[in-house]
C-alpha cells in the first residue's frame, strides 16, 4: 500500500504532472528528473522533504543532485533565502522575464 502522506500529495497535481511521478522511477538522468522538480515547483511551492517523499528518493540526495545544481542554475529560488536552513524551506520555480 503506498505511504498515504505520499498519496495525499499525489493526489493535488493534475493528472498528467502525477503520471509523470509514478513513471520516474530510480535510475533516471538526474536533468530528467531537475526538470521534474522544476514542474512541481511550478505547480506549488514543495519543501525538499514533499520532493524525497514524492519522487521516492532520500531527502539528502534530493537536496544534493536536485535542488542544489538548480538553484545555482537560477531555475529555482528558496522562498525564505534569509534562513536557509529553515525547517519550512520551500523552493519555488523562478519567473523568466520577458
Amino acid at each position: 500500500m503506498a505511504d498515504p502522506a505520499r498519496r495525499a500529495l499525489l493526489n493535488e497535481l493534475s493528472g498528467e504532472l502525477a503520471a509523470q511521478v509514478g513513471a520516474i522511477g530510480q535510475r533516471r538522468p538526474p536533468e530528467e528528473v531537475r526538470d521534474l522538480v522544476v514542474a512541481l515547483c511550478q505547480h506549488r511551492d514543495c519543501r525538499a522533504e514533499e520532493l524525497a517523499l514524492l519522487l521516492a528518493r532520500n531527502v539528502e540526495t534530493v537536496r544534493q543532485n536536485y535542488l542544489r545544481p538548480l538553484l545555482r542554475a537560477g531555475r529555482i529560488r528558496m522562498t525564505r533565502p534569509e534562513v536557509p536552513n529553515d525547517p519550512e524551506q520551500a523552493y519555488r520555480v523562478v519567473e523568466e522575464r520577458p
